[in-house]
């Protein structure tokens, strides 16, 4: 996509090309796990250490089309003039920032034009993911899916600033939130192999287990090994969960 930018930007005025194309938004700070796997190919880091450099090398020859924010996203509200057509998102790790992203970034999408990204739909740790797209249904068009994370979809409708005002998704009620992720689930299996839909159902879980704790979280886990006993994932997907299992309920 910076390959493609950058030659539009080549056929603009001087003016124009000094003006990033794609916006990119990241802490650039490694953590335990990033430190012990994928980033062992570019040296040795520990957690804390920054990646800002690993990212520069990368994009060395598409720099004059990018504008890097680096820090926490909640930091850099977005123009509210500015359309966006391609919002890739793969930065929702939490509650918070998924509701940042809806009511700063959504309503610039362009109407029939504007293609979002979800890469962390098929992730049992992100169910905010599927009831926010849920939640917005009546706006967002599927049109691809790719296994093993995303799912990609077109804007139908210009998503209104005052839907998603505030801290739109988190603050629904645990019941609507369980009746989004369980309509999400139903939509999605028309179209995601049963591989990746053992996943949703494990964010699923790890929904229930922030709104009713340990107990529910682990009946809820049992329904999800007996469903998919077959899938080659469900290993994967449990472990995720379990991994985030207190000790025990708060009494």
């Amino acid at each position: 996509m910076a390959a493609s930018a950058r030659h539009v930007r080549c056929a603009c005025d001087a003016a124009q090309a000094t003006t990033g194309a794609i916006h990119s938004y990241d802490l650039f700070v490694a953590d335990a796990h990033q430190a012990g796997s994928y980033l062992k190919k570019f040296g040795t880091f520990t957690a804390g250490d920054s990646v800002r450099s690993i990212f520069d090398r990368q994009t060395l020859g598409v720099r004059a089309v990018l504008d890097v924010h680096e820090g926490d996203l909640r930091e850099f509200p977005w123009p509210a003039d500015s359309p966006i057509e391609v919002l890739f998102i793969d930065v929702s790790k939490t509650w918070a920032l998924n509701d940042f992203i809806v009511r700063e970034f959504f309503p610039a999408l362009l109407p029939e034009r504007s293609i979002v990204v979800q890469q962390d739909y098929v992730h049992p740790t992100c169910p905010w993911l599927a009831v926010t797209m849920e939640y917005l249904a009546d706006y967002f068009e599927l049109i691809d899916y790719v296994p093993y994370n995303s799912l990609v979809y077109r804007t139908r409708r210009a998503v209104p600033a005052e839907l998603v005002a505030g801290d739109v998704v988190s603050a629904l009620a645990d019941g609507e939130k369980r009746a989004l992720m369980d309509r999400a689930i139903q939509r999605a299996a028309a179209r995601l192999a049963p591989a990746d839909l053992v996943e949703l159902e494990a964010a699923r879980t790890l929904m229930i287990l922030q709104m009713q704790g340990r107990d529910a979280a682990e009946h809820d886990l049992a329904r999800v090994r007996a469903t998919y006993a077959a899938s080659p994932r469900l290993a994967r997907a449990a472990q995720w969960v379990e991994a985030r299992l207190p000790v025990s309920d708060p009494p």
